[in-house]
């Protein structure tokens, strides 16, 4: 859709009608002060006063919608201040249009005037503007002597000088990325070392900010993703590049260890995708042994593997085995050597030494004794997760040993250890509704009675545990009772249609009152109407809109039940009338209930 065929009902679908109606304050306000079309390219460019100084927007038409960038702080997309642009522009459209026409014949007329300009005249003309204006200088020496060591130290000195102090009140990463991008548009058709040394240059004055300030800014970040990119290919396949791509991967490498840029993940894929000959890797593995750091271990071993080396990637994998990972990238190794042995007398030592997470060791050491049909093994494996509490948070059943006893069983028809499976998470009391379930169409009729009450015993032991609890830390009326269990309990209940016991286990949860309010409400419609109108009380006492808002909901439910359920359409009229005759002076509470 072109900018010229936008109006205000798809500029408010666009941005919701709290920015629309900011954007339009801020336009009848006349916060818009340059605003210019180009008709080409669709594109609008315009700045907008702010808070904090004047914000730069930029608007481009697409097929799909439009491309929208702002240099405000603002987290979301679209700010006010491009709501603001679209509406000026909508407006005043036909003002935008001639002044863009105006412009094309004003450039085509002066076009016209250049060509009729003498050679020396011209000359003369380039060198006064080449004097005055730094950009126009810059880009005449790429032009003109892009080999030449001054014109690389002056697009050096102007990408540096594209960051003023992060103090600055005109700072701006939005601003500073669109100017390093017209500096490297300028060598666009410079021989590829230019090209190459530029690139370099404006990623590392880049990398260089976000790493001082730890700043997480996507106009930067982008820049660098598109400078790496570029860089790769320049130095794909040219080999007369190698001193400087040396120089780039060292570069690269000092920004990843010092780790602060937001982006390290990306600096060190761009460093090793660079790497093609040995000396290229060795430039990495000397950085990260520098560092020190046993984190970067398994990145020294994957280097040593590219080169060949893997020898010296076995010692490194096997130096300071601590954690669960450390002995998981040893055992991984032997696996890739084609020695099993080794790699499973690793993992056996891993899960008796290691510390932290295990999961890939016991993944893998379960999967090896179902290949062997060992099942004796898995049951002492996952017996062996629980004596060490090397579950990883997770419930019992979710661990794989625990589901490939339980599969296997099933397959089986292996009644007792099934049961005496679900015994273990009833033990640990990891009950839900899936759990009582599965237990329920696995467990005979007799089996099932006693487990079934255990399990119910557990959660209403809990439930009282917790609720002691509470008592003991004076919690006031209204104290969170809606516990896990307690959710848990009134699903089971619910699931059975015990109506009288899904009451008693909700009534001091508001939310598990409305959770399971179509069943309940029929048979309790006098202890909900108490519960609501309590809950509307307490809104209104704390103050505010919000709480007025969060009111009105339970005040038409209170409708329903006194008129629908209760039969005393009387009541009710009392009952609003006494609402809105004692609170005269919250007239945000009588807007909202007028809305009613």
């Amino acid at each position: 859709m072109k900018l010229t065929e936008y109006t205000e009902p798809i500029i408010k679908q666009l941005t919701g009608s709290t920015i629309f109606s900011r954007g339009n304050d801020y336009y009848k306000e006349g916060m818009v002060m340059s605003l210019a079309y180009d008709s080409d390219n669709d594109t609008i460019e315009a700045q907008v006063a702010g808070n904090y100084g004047d914000y730069e927007v930029s608007i481009s038409g697409k097929q799909s919608g439009i491309q929208a960038d702002c240099n405000c702080p603002f987290d979301g997309w679209p700010c006010k201040h491009v709501a603001a642009v679209l509406l000026s522009f909508i407006h005043q459209k036909e003002r935008y249009i001639k002044a863009n026409r105006t412009r094309k014949k004003a450039d085509s007329s002066l076009t016209v005037s250049i060509k009729k300009l003498s050679k020396d005249e011209l000359a003369n003309l380039v060198i006064t503007y080449a004097q005055k204006y730094p950009d126009v200088k810059r880009d005449l020496m790429v032009r003109l002597e892009s080999n030449k060591k001054a014109t690389f130290e002056t697009i050096r000195k102007h990408i540096y000088n594209a960051f003023p102090s992060i103090e600055s009140q005109n700072y701006s990463t939005s601003t500073i990325s669109k100017k390093l991008s017209t500096i490297l548009q300028s060598v666009e058709d410079a021989s590829s070392e230019m090209q190459a040394k530029v690139y370099w240059a404006a990623a590392d004055a880049t990398l260089s900010e976000l790493n001082a300030y730890g700043i997480y800014d996507d106009p930067l970040e982008d820049l660098v993703i598109d400078t790496f990119e570029s860089l790769v290919n320049i130095f794909t396949d040219n080999e007369s590049l190698n001193d400087l791509k040396s120089d780039v991967i060292d570069g690269l490498m000092s920004y990843y260890i010092s780790g602060n840029s937001g982006i390290t993940d990306l600096i060190y894929e761009t460093a090793s995708g660079l790497c093609r000959e040995e000396s290229d890797y060795q430039i990495m593995i000397d950085r990260l042994k520098r560092s020190g750091s046993s984190y970067h271990k398994d990145l020294l071993a994957g280097l040593y593997a590219a080169i060949g080396d893997t020898d010296t990637q076995q010692k490194v994998l096997e130096s300071k085995l601590e954690y669960g990972m450390d002995y998981w990238k040893l055992a991984k190794y032997w696996f890739d050597q084609g020695d099993r042995t080794k790699a499973f007398d690793v993992i056996l030592d891993g899960i008796e030494k290691g510390k932290g997470r295990k999961n890939e060791l016991y993944e893998a050491l379960q999967k090896h004794y179902q290949e062997e049909n060992d099942y004796d093994n898995i049951v002492k494996l996952l017996q062996q997760k629980i004596d060490k509490n090397e579950l990883d948070q997770r419930m019992l059943r979710d661990d794989g040993a625990y589901q490939c006893l339980w599969e296997y069983y099933s397959r089986t028809n292996d009644y007792s250890q099934q049961k005496q499976l679900l015994e273990l998470c009833l033990m640990r009391n990891e009950i839900d509704l899936f759990f009582y379930k599965k237990a329920e169409k696995t467990l005979n009729k007799e089996d099932w009675k006693n487990f079934e009450s255990k399990m119910i015993i557990n959660l209403q032991n809990s439930i009282t545990q917790q609720q002691e609890k509470l008592k003991s830390q004076k919690w006031t009326y209204g104290a969170p009772y809606g516990s896990y269990e307690t959710s848990i309990l009134a699903e089971i209940y619910n699931y059975k249609k015990e109506v009288d016991k899904l009451f008693e286990i909700v009534r001091e949860s508001i939310d598990l009152l409305q959770k399971y309010e179509s069943l309940l409400l029929p048979n309790y419609a006098s202890e909900y109407l108490n519960v609501y109108r309590n809950r509307i009380d307490r809104l209104i006492a704390a103050r505010g809109r919000k709480n007025y808002q969060t009111a009105v909901p339970y005040v038409k439910k209170v409708k329903q039940i006194y008129i629908e359920m209760l039969k005393k359409p009387s009541d009710w009229k009392a009952y609003i009338t006494h609402l809105r005759t004692s609170n005269k002076s919250l007239p945000a509470l009588q807007d909202e209930l007028s809305r009613m």
